[in-house]
């Protein structure tokens, strides 16, 4: 996918030697709930690896505790 471009800018002071672009869209293809929650883990020091690896843990624990309940239930009707 491309994205047009807003403006192109030659770096100046802590810049120079530098180009800076501004796309006219977003180029990530976030959420804004994913965009908050990167934000809220790097303000806590934490990777945003390490919030993909916990966000994939968190669903397969709920994966996990919906197959327990449903092993639970069809025990049940044999007890």
């Amino acid at each position: 996918p491309t994205v047009g471009v807003k403006a192109i800018h030659a770096g100046f002071d802590w810049d120079s030697n530098t180009i800076l672009i501004y796309p006219e869209a977003q180029l990530t293809r976030l959420t804004p709930d994913e965009v908050a929650a990167i934000t809220k883990s790097v303000s806590k020091g934490q990777s945003w690896h390490s919030y993909q690896q916990f966000k994939k843990y968190r669903e397969q624990l709920a994966e996990a505790t919906e197959e327990i309940n449903r092993l639970r239930a069809e025990l049940g009707r044999y007890q």
